[in-house]
């Protein structure tokens, strides 16, 4: 299982929670993916769950617990994918996520009349255990194919710009963007480029491979693509987020030109 919360690490609650597990599924591991995620921001959990998940083997559980409260309006649901399994409140961050299909989208709410499923841990570790006996899972919950989705990461662009913005900033202080580089080489063409963050001062004209303090020096603004194919904005040797307070969904702007 693997577990993801809007709760900060050094909350109690993380060990409740997992007790909770431990308690309903005992011959599980749970593994913490992240923590102290905004309960009213669901790009960033989006962005850890996309760029997580499929590092797990197949059949894992992944919990996400990022506004999981059971109400009228909002139920919980299983979805499955790719081999795996997500048990999530309906609020549309587990198909932002996905890069594929989903495969199945199920309701709890049958299991739910045998357990008092609040708060919605006590649900979640119920759900995994009926998981963990697959055929007992399928026979009691009901297939559904209404449920959130969402518009995915998507820049504004045109011939000669993209503006993106900030959806997470790392334990370095970098910052990553929404834009992707096969968007920035559809839309750049090979073409020279200014780079321009809010309040920095100073544009970024290229493209760096790395941190190397032999190809950058040290203080030097960079832009880089990640290992997720997204554009990655640091100051070597030092956090830019923290420098010059860029928080997430800041508008980065990337203007194009002709020689």
């Amino acid at each position: 299982i693997s577990l993801m919360t809007d709760r900060k690490t050094d909350d109690f609650f993380i060990g409740r929670i997992k007790g909770q597990f431990y308690n309903t599924c005992p011959e599980v591991a749970v593994v913490d993916l992240a923590h102290g995620f905004s309960f009213t921001d669901l790009f960033e959990p989006t962005f850890v769950l996309r760029n997580s998940y499929k590092y797990f083997p197949k059949g894992t559980i992944h919990i996400i617990g990022i506004n999981s409260e059971h109400t009228v309006n909002q139920k919980h649901l299983i979805y499955i994918s790719g081999g795996h399994y997500f048990i999530c409140a309906d609020n549309g961050i587990v198909p932002l996520a996905m890069d594929e299909k989903i495969d199945k989208v199920f309701s709890p709410e049958e299991l739910y009349k045998y357990v008092d499923f609040s708060p919605a841990w006590v649900g979640f570790s119920h759900i995994a255990s009926k998981i963990i006996k697959k055929s007992e899972f399928v026979n009691i919950c009901k297939e559904v194919s209404d449920y959130k989705k969402f518009i995915d990461f998507v820049p504004r662009y045109n011939e000669s710009f993209i503006i993106g913005r900030v959806i997470y900033i790392d334990t370095y202080g970098n910052v990553i963007l929404d834009i992707s580089k096969e968007l920035f080489d559809r839309v750049g063409k090979g073409r020279k480029f200014k780079l321009r963050v809010p309040g920095v001062g100073r544009d970024i004209t290229k493209i760096n491979i790395g941190y190397a303090y032999a190809e950058t020096p040290d203080r030097e603004l960079i832009a880089r693509f990640n290992s997720f194919s997204l554009l990655e904005i640091a100051i070597v040797g030092q956090g830019i987020s923290e420098l010059y307070s860029i928080r997430k969904n800041v508008p980065v702007k990337i203007t194009f030109y002709d020689n």
